[in-house]
């Protein structure tokens, strides 16, 4: 196998490859986002026909395509977006999640951005 890794939990083995293996590693691998949960698939097509591909893990759904590249989702934010139907509605993600003045989180997205804080929940703004 090229390329790419073969990462295996008791009962089941995926792959991992390209440009989300390179993500993978590079923001502490399973450690952070735990093992993979499907092989890498084909994702939905965004408004402006942006098309990519995704792949979820125990604690984050990576997605990533030619004109926005491998970002994570994950947490409240992951909801959010899972909420308003993924990449139909909001696109791809364009950054990770980031900190945010006022002590939250923030993502934002081709079309909107996702934010967080510990006291008012997510809320979705355009962008």
């Amino acid at each position: 196998f090229q390329n790419g890794i073969i990462l295996w939990h008791p009962d089941v083995a995926y792959a991992v490859y390209g440009d989300i293996l390179t993500k993978f590693w590079a923001t502490d691998a399973e450690r952070r986002w735990g093992f993979p949960t499907m092989d890498e698939a084909d994702a939905s097509r965004a408004p402006d026909g942006t098309k990519g591909r995704y792949q979820f893990f125990e604690r984050g759904l990576f997605l990533w395509s030619p004109a926005t590249g491998t970002h994570v989702v994950h947490d409240a934010i992951y909801d959010a977006f899972h909420a308003g139907g993924h990449e139909s509605v909001l696109g791809y993600p364009t950054t990770d999640e980031t900190d945010e003045a006022g002590g939250g989180r923030m993502q934002r997205f081709q079309n909107a951005t996702i934010h967080w804080r510990a006291d008012k929940g997510t809320w979705i703004t355009d962008n």
